[in-house]
């Protein structure tokens, strides 16, 4: 199988999908935890109030979207700069 943008963003996409998954359960199960890594990752920038009701379908759903679709994006301009810069 040849490495095309295609093939690179669509697994980028599929390998963001499962990532947001696994984040959100993290999230669900210990948001306290979740909280301080995400701090930690961030500069220590706080995020205040986050608790499991604050996860609900609708963040899963809308925001798996958008992970996805920014993921398929990276993939594709990363598989565009591949090809361009291998010539």
């Amino acid at each position: 199988m040849k490495l095309t943008k295609k093939v690179l963003a669509n697994a980028f996409a599929l390998t963001g999908g499962i990532y947001w998954i696994i984040n959100y359960l993290f999230f669900l199960i210990l948001p306290s935890a979740s909280a301080a890594t995400f701090s930690r990752l961030a500069q220590g920038a706080g995020i205040t109030g986050v608790d499991s009701a604050s996860f609900d379908l609708t963040v899963l759903i809308f925001g798996g979207l958008m992970f996805i679709i920014f993921a398929w994006l990276f993939g594709y301009i990363l598989g565009w700069s591949i090809e361009y810069f291998s010539r």
